[in-house]
């Protein structure tokens, strides 16, 4: 709390020779309030002197403060209105305009979120009067992209990340009884190589 100076005047009681603060004819003792202009300012007498100090308020952050003359510390309104509704910090407040938006009261405010709406290329979808994302309760379920199935068709080709190209050749040739594969693989690098060929 923060301390206030003020000149009060004093004068001591010749009868008990206690010490007492005098303010505007009035007489305080030892320990008692003094009135002040401010409502933010509490004094009390403390011969041979006073002290004063300021009064903390409690801040409410996010919520409308609402002064009221001869108060120090402000109301704090903790609510939403819309359309001539209150709502409660944290409460969900409809939007009927727009469905496609999730309404919230925080502190005095109303905060909005986009809806994030999910969409199939493969079925019709179905719109729900009042509902912002379509449905799709009526399709078949979805096909799994994903799903990765055996191939028959022969590796592809892939080039080396060391520099040397790969080449791959093959010729087949058929006959009445047996199918003859030549396989040639010819490796070009830096270093000098033969090639090979592979008969099965």
């Amino acid at each position: 709390m923060k301390q206030v100076t003020s000149s009060l005047s004093i004068m001591e009681d010749p009868l008990n020779f206690t010490t007492v603060c005098v303010v505007d004819k009035a007489i305080y003792h030892d320990g008692d309030p003094i009135p002040t202009d401010d409502p933010c300012e509490f004094c009390k007498c403390r011969p041979p002197g006073f002290s004063c100090v300021l009064r903390e308020c409690e801040m409410k952050p996010g919520c409308k403060a609402i002064r009221r003359e001869g108060q120090c510390c402000p109301e704090y309104q903790c609510g939403c209105e819309h359309n001539g509704n209150f709502f409660n910090d944290g409460d969900r407040i409809p939007i009927a305009e727009s469905p496609c938006y999730s309404c919230y009261c925080q502190g005095s405010s109303i905060t909005c979120a986009l809806a994030d709406c999910k969409f199939r290329f493969d079925c019709e979808p179905e719109y729900v009067t009042g509902e912002c994302c379509p449905r799709y309760d009526h399709c078949p379920p979805e096909p799994n992209y994903f799903t990765k199935t055996p191939s028959t068709l022969a590796p592809t080709p892939m080039q080396s990340t060391l520099g040397s190209e790969v080449s791959q050749s093959s010729e087949t040739s058929l006959t009445e009884d047996k199918q003859a594969t030549t396989l040639s693989i010819t490796v070009k690098s830096s270093m000098p190589t033969q090639p090979s060929t592979i008969v099965p």
